[in-house]
């Protein structure tokens, strides 16, 4: 039978720092084994193992369950970001690509519920593109509910006035491509890394599975 989510405790490691020490924690592990050969890098060895020390230390501040609660969180971090790598790497090969940050009017957040204004966002943007990945993030100072998205348009530009007229404000922003291939690549993993770690900080927001808005994709 498959295991059910428990998404407070998936908060509470996000919250509590268990998932960024664990991360930390094999990262340092991963670098210490591929230099441990490599007489000529003894003091960044030291400097690993030092990590490695730390960060194991810092670990026995949690539970075993909030460890392997951790673990997941991070397993499935890494997926999705992968997940939203390749997507992402798709929609930048248009030259028409946005990024977007759709906001709600304060009559729409106070007579609406979470799950209607997803369903706007998502409503909107399959009206309006072609491709479109996005996701729900909330302010830094007043936690304001907003989606942020990476579009491919049906046409040149998104028409924003069905969405300002009823819902709320879009700003625009526009994907350039990059001349050198790897600047592309770094392109898509730096958009990817944002779109999850957004995914992150909403289920820390409320303890609730939020899931990444897709568009069906021609190539799947």
């Amino acid at each position: 039978m498959k295991r059910k989510p428990n998404y407070s405790l998936k908060a509470q490691v996000i919250s509590n720092g268990c998932c960024k020490t664990l991360s930390h924690y094999h990262l340092s592990l991963f670098k210490f084994h591929q230099l441990a050969n490599d007489e000529a890098n003894l003091e960044e060895i030291e400097k690993c193992q030092n990590y490695i020390n730390r960060y194991n230390e810092e670990l026995k501040n949690y539970s075993i369950e909030e460890i392997e609660e951790a673990e997941r969180v991070n397993y499935a971090s890494y997926k999705r970001t992968k997940r939203l790598n390749d997507r992402i790497m798709y929609l930048l090969q248009f030259e028409n690509a946005l990024f977007l940050t759709l906001t709600f009017t304060d009559s729409v957040l106070n007579s609406t519920t979470e799950q209607t204004r997803r369903e706007y966002v998502r409503k909107f943007l399959k009206s309006q593109c072609k491709y479109y990945v996005a996701n729900i993030d909330y302010g830094k100072q007043k936690g304001r509910e907003h989606y942020h998205a990476v579009v491919v348009p049906i046409s040149d530009m998104v028409d924003g006035k069905p969405y300002r007229d009823k819902i709320g404000s879009i700003d625009f922003e526009r994907v350039w491509f990059k001349s050198n291939e790897n600047d592309f690549v770094n392109s898509s993993k730096r958009l990817a890394k944002y779109v999850n770690k957004l995914t992150n900080h909403a289920i820390k927001q409320t303890t609730k599975q939020n899931r990444v808005i897709y568009s069906k994709m021609s190539y799947e």
